[in-house]
């Protein structure tokens, strides 16, 4: 019977073994190890929109619920973790100046955000205030004050 041959590995599955090769040398063990693999995939790919823990988990060799299990003994879940992520990343490029002339959704999708009133919902909730009046206050602009009178034709 003829051998099939393998694949040649990518540059990311190499990346992922040396990682999990580093984690056991340290005698952390492989459980830890995958956990290491695992955080440095979602740091890498946190702003692609359909990121997900079946992505993670194809990429390391196990199931997408072991993904979530390992994750469940850190702070955060894949979920959560994925989203301060790009809550972060958004509040970064809103006070950077280097980001002025884009449109706050196109930061919204340049952070993995597919929908911009998803986003300005997370973003309030995260920081207090909307991604507009958070780019307000950073240029040292006066916030928009609401007009009373706006369609009041009596006054």
């Amino acid at each position: 019977m003829p051998e099939i041959a393998n694949p040649p590995a990518t540059a990311v599955e190499h990346k992922v073994a040396a990682l999990i090769a580093a984690e056991i040398a340290n005698g952390r063990g492989l459980r830890a190890a995958r956990v290491q693999a695992i955080l440095a995939e979602i740091k890498a790919h946190f702003t692609e929109p359909k990121f997900s823990p079946a992505h993670v988990a194809k990429l390391i060799g196990v199931s997408p619920r072991y993904v979530q299990d390992l994750l469940h003994d850190t702070d955060m879940s894949f979920t959560e973790r994925v989203m301060e992520l790009r809550l972060q990343k958004a509040n970064a490029m809103l006070a950077d100046a280097a980001h002025r002339h884009l449109k706050i959704i196109d930061i919204a999708y340049a952070c993995g955000f597919g929908d911009l009133s998803y986003f300005n919902r997370v973003f309030r909730r995260r920081y207090g205030d909307t991604p507009s009046g958070v780019r307000l206050q950073r240029r040292g602009l006066p916030l928009r004050q609401p007009d009373r009178h706006r369609g009041n034709s009596t006054q």
